[in-house]
């Protein structure tokens, strides 16, 4: 980021691929005296970190998008104990699954925020069958047009 600012002191934007990226493209701007949050806007692209929450309620990152490790992580583990122990038919499943994909901002902060967790609060989820997965894709295909 040093490097950017050097080539690019004009820069009034940023949009970085993480939290820990943005939180670190941060601090080299305010450390060449740019203003972030006021001259400068840095917008992240994933994983709901606590401290990304505490800089978007701080005005300092736009936005940083919903994708908690700690989700993921719960998922597989839900996943494998519907499969084995509830009987769960892992034939019937989509050949992809995407956990709730977000964004947080200052507006919504709070329905992630969580002081005592790392990562943003666990949002619902459910897998679905191939089944549900080609009505709802069906359903927002027959919306499209």
């Amino acid at each position: 980021m040093e490097d950017l600012i050097v080539a690019h002191p004009d820069i009034n934007a940023l949009f970085s691929d993480n939290d820990v990226m943005g939180e670190g493209a941060m601090m080299a701007m305010e450390q060449a005296g740019m203003k972030v949050g006021e001259e400068v806007f840095i917008v992240c692209a994933a994983d709901g970190a606590r401290a990304a929450m505490d800089l978007i309620r701080d005005g300092k990152i736009l936005v940083t998008g919903y994708q908690s490790p700690t989700q993921i992580g719960e998922a597989i583990v839900d996943l494998f104990y519907a499969i084995f122990v509830e009987g769960y038919d892992a034939n019937n499943m989509p050949a992809t699954t995407d956990l709730p994909i977000l964004a947080i901002t200052k507006e919504n902060l709070d329905q992630f925020y969580d002081p005592n967790l790392e990562f943003a609060k666990p949002q619902p989820f459910k897998w679905k069958t191939i089944e549900r997965s080609q009505h709802f894709s069906g359903h927002l295909l027959s919306n499209a047009f």
